[in-house]
Order: C-alpha cells, then structure tokens, then sequence
C-alpha cells in the first residue's frame, strides 16, 4: 500500500514522469498524482523529540539566542538532497540564526516526517 497525505490507499505506482509519480487507485476509480521532492522545494517538516534535544544541546553550547523547539513543532525546510522516492535530506529552518540538518526523512505525518504545505 501506498501513502498519500498520511493516508492509506490501496495505490500502484507506475513510471515517474519528470519529477512526479503517478499512482493509480487499484480499482482503476481515481488517480493520484504526487509529486516527488526535488531540490531546493520548501516541505514543512515536524520535529522528534531527539530533533528538539540535539537543537537545544548545539544552542545550550553556541550560546545561540533563539525561541525553543519541541516535538511535534512543524517548521518550514528545504529540500537539499534526494535518495529517489520520498527520502530527502531538509534544512530545516529554525525560530532563530541557525538550522537543523534531517537527515533521510520521508513524508508522512507525524514527528520525523516532512509533508507538502496545504494550498492557500
């Protein structure tokens, strides 16, 4: 099965076409369309409570001044580089001078994962 937004749907990839992948519902019903991350996007990603932990050590030892983090805050961060599917390593863009590496993330919902903002 499939991920889309978090949800389970009994969904078959067929072949990636310029940076997105289409899936087909098993049903043949309704098609999906979604797209890969690529370099450079902006995901939003939300933090584990380790993520939250190693940021406050690395400020508690640069002497950084910055608004704390914590486990599930959802922060903005951009793609900087990809492992084909959904894995990417993120800039993840803190609530201060400073950013935080994750590393071989994948989308999803939940701490640890990153997903596409929702439309305006």
């Amino acid at each position: 099965m499939a991920t889309h937004r978090g949800q389970l749907h009994p969904l078959t990839p067929v072949q990636p076409v310029d940076g997105w992948t289409f899936f087909h519902h098993l049903d043949h019903l309704q098609e999906v369309i979604m797209p890969l991350p690529t370099v450079g996007r902006i995901v939003h990603y939300t933090l584990t409570q380790h993520d939250a932990d190693a940021i406050q050590a690395r400020r508690a030892e640069a002497v950084t001044t910055a608004n704390m983090t914590g486990e599930g805050q959802t922060l903005p961060a951009v793609v900087v580089r990809t492992f084909g599917g959904d894995a990417a390593n993120l800039q993840v863009l803190l609530d201060g001078p400073d950013t935080y590496w994750a590393t071989s993330r994948t989308e999803g919902e939940g701490p640890g994962h990153w997903a596409w903002p929702p439309r305006a």
